[in-house]
């Protein structure tokens, strides 16, 4: 990916987390949530959250909403400073570490294994987080060093048990939302993300085949009959509509992988072209069918999306 390309790509996901975390802030910092000092509140569990989910844009983003703000408040301070750079290192390093050669793996809190390792990494964040801030008088609010790190690292670990570990089942679980991850990962351990099911079509062969690999693939994985359902449908729905616009010589390619969630791909080539768009259509057109099919796989589906990204249609459907 050239650095334009990869700049236009993070930078949404740079400003997102910059709002959350500015905006997390701010009103905590004015109620003096259960008389703590500023310092502490549901923003220290960021690091940890964004940096396994968005990696350096969301270490980043961390250090610009402390700093944002500070601006807004009127408060640029050292310990302003301290903070964002504070926070910003431990998302890094929680990144950094947690993926790992050899250990790394997607963040996934229904297994007691990586529930047992996020609690481990909320634990040592919260402590780098409190130790930092207790280093510097201004960033204490005229505590003891001991009292404002215990402060700051209590609260960094409940967060962290209280929204972080249901953002995270969110995320990676109801959504399918791939973490961010180093390229060690993806050189050495991209085969947990490696589809289950992988479909080549081209309009010259159509459909054939296409219903009883996917029958086979829920069966064989003891999905219930009715997500099977859903999933077929929303299979056919979409593929029989991307070969209607796919140029001649190209192939739609349809990756399906069962997790908590069973999440479909469709990636082609050829002019943009969303699926998922429904259009008004009389009743006696064959387009007022594709319409009631597209509604159909919206009601059915958990997610559904489009995006088009260097010159490649790309339709993510979460079942």
């Amino acid at each position: 990916m050239n650095p334009r390309a990869a700049l236009a790509e993070r930078l949404p996901v740079f400003l997102i987390c910059t709002a959350v975390v500015t905006l997390i802030d701010l009103p905590f910092r004015a109620i003096g949530f259960l008389g703590l000092i500023p310092t502490a509140g549901p923003k220290n569990m960021l690091p940890l959250l964004f940096g396994l989910m968005f990696g350096p844009a969301g270490s980043l983003a961390n250090a610009a909403g402390i700093l944002l703000s500070a601006m807004v408040r009127g408060a640029f301070t050292p310990a302003a400073f301290l903070e964002a750079a504070l926070t910003a290192a431990v998302a890094w390093l929680c990144w950094s570490v947690w993926y790992l050669p050899g250990i790394a793996c997607i963040p996934s809190m229904k297994k007691p294994r990586g529930l047992f390792r996020y609690l481990l990494f909320a634990l040592c964040a919260g402590c780098a987080l409190g130790a930092g801030l207790a280093l510097l008088p201004a960033a204490r609010y005229g505590l003891a060093p001991l009292a404002a790190g215990v402060q700051v690292a209590g609260s960094s670990f409940a967060w962290s048990l209280l929204v972080g570990i249901p953002s995270l089942i969110t995320l990676t679980s109801v959504l399918s939302a791939v973490p961010v991850m180093p390229r060690s990962y993806w050189e050495r351990g991209s085969r947990a993300l490696a589809p289950d099911l992988s479909l080549k079509l081209t309009r010259a062969g159509g459909m054939a085949g296409v219903g009883d690999a996917v029958e086979e693939f829920y069966v064989s994985r003891n999905i219930p009959a009715k997500r099977g359902y859903a999933v077929m449908s929303c299979v056919e729905e979409i593929s029989v509509l991307l070969l209607e616009k796919l140029p001649e010589g190209e192939a739609l390619r349809v990756d399906l992988r069962a997790g908590d969630n069973v999440t479909v791909r469709f990636t082609c080539g050829g002019p943009r072209y969303n699926p998922l768009a429904v259009k008004r259509a009389k009743r006696d057109s064959p387009a007022y069918l594709d319409a009631l099919g597209i509604l159909l796989v919206r009601e059915m589906a958990v997610v559904a999306g489009y995006a088009r990204r260097h010159g490649v249609n790309r339709v993510k459907i979460v079942v």
